[in-house]
C-alpha cells in the first residue's frame, strides 16, 4: 500500500523527473516532499520500493545522488486510477527472467531461471561424469604401462 511517505516521495519525484530520466540530489527530493520529510536513508529504501512496484525506473542511485524516470504508471497511481501500484509486485521463480545478450544478434534472449537451473545440473553431471571417465582411462592407461614395466 502507497501511504504516507511513500506516497509524497512518489509525487516529489513525478514533479521533478517529469517522466524523463533526471539525475536528482536528495536533498532536492526531500525538500519538495510535503509532510513529514525522510532521511536520506529512508529516501533511498522508498525509492527502491518504488522501483520494484514499477512505478520508478533507476539507473543509479546513491544516498546522496538518483538518476530516476517517473513512469505513467506513476502518474496513474497519485491520480488514484492505477490500483496494482498499491501492492508489490508477486513474482515466481518460473516467472522471473534472466536477459543474457546473444553475440550474433546483439540482442537478448529471455530464459527462465528454472531453466537456468537446469542447465546448472547439465553440467554439473557433466563434469561428473567427465572427470569419471577421464580418471577411469588414466587408471587404465597406467595399469597398463605398470605390467608392460615390470615385465
Amino acid at each position: 500500500m502507497i501511504g504516507g511517505k511513500t506516497f509524497a516521495v512518489l509525487k516529489a519525484v513525478v514533479e521533478l523527473s517529469g517522466g524523463t530520466f533526471k539525475v536528482l540530489d536528495a536533498d532536492d527530493i526531500i525538500e519538495k516532499v510535503e509532510g513529514e520529510k525522510p532521511q536520506k536513508l529512508e529516501l533511498s529504501g522508498i525509492i527502491k520500493s518504488l522501483a520494484e512496484q514499477g512505478l520508478v525506473k533507476v539507473k543509479t542511485a546513491s544516498t546522496e545522488t538518483y538518476c530516476i524516470q517517473s513512469l505513467t504508471r506513476a502518474t496513474l497511481a497519485l491520480e488514484g486510477k492505477d490500483e496494482t501500484a498499491h501492492s508489490p509486485k508477486e513474482i515466481s521463480a518460473e516467472q522471473e527472467t534472466v536477459r543474457p545478450k546473444t553475440e550474433e544478434t546483439g540482442r537478448f534472449r529471455t530464459a527462465t531461471v528454472v531453466e537456468l537451473e537446469k542447465v546448472k545440473g547439465l553440467i554439473k553431471r557433466a563434469a561428473f561424469f567427465g572427470a569419471l571417465i577421464g580418471g577411469a582411462l588414466v587408471g587404465g592407461l597406467l595399469i597398463v604401462l605398470f605390467k608392460l614395466i615390470v615385465k
